[in-house]
């Protein structure tokens, strides 16, 4: 009976639903996303490809799925005279449950093309992020969608 009554109040106060406090890895996935934000800025692509899982899928717009980082690779290598001078990924959720994560949201995307400015682009985002067995959270699929210019 005693089993029982400690069970009913783990359910009604809602201990026994709620998953263990995962802010710091709220924290690890933000940073990380800003971690991937700068060095698209900086053209660090060694960086950026490090921060997706080595299997990762990225789902471009109007392009096939690329799987694993070497096919996606010179996706975000900019050509001579292309530079992106922003890169905002704000997330309107992000969850995490275990080892997995998942994070939608909005972003923002300026640059220059020869020394003309472009943007800034606005759209949507998709990420699931993963955690490696080194502990590290990393991009498993990343897909996103360009808003209406306003």
């Amino acid at each position: 009976m005693r089993v029982f009554l400690f069970a009913a109040v783990l359910v009604l106060t809602g201990c026994a639903t709620q998953p263990p406090d995962s802010g710091a890895d709220r924290a690890a996935i933000a940073e990380r996303s800003r971690a991937f934000s700068a060095a698209y800025v900086r053209g660090d692509i060694d960086t950026m490809m490090e921060i997706y899982a080595a299997d990762a899928v990225v789902l471009a717009p109007g392009r096939e799925p690329m799987r694993g980082r070497e096919s996606f690779r010179g996706f975000w290598t900019l050509p001579e005279g292309r530079a992106v001078t922003r890169h905002e990924a704000v997330p309107d959720s992000l969850v995490v449950d275990g080892d997995l994560a998942y994070d939608h949201g909005r972003y923002l995307v300026a640059g220059e093309n020869d020394g003309n400015a472009w943007g800034p682009v606005r759209g949507t985002y998709l990420i699931v992020w993963t955690r490696g067995a080194d502990d590290r959270w990393r991009m498993a699929a990343d897909m996103w969608s360009r808003l209406p210019d306003e």
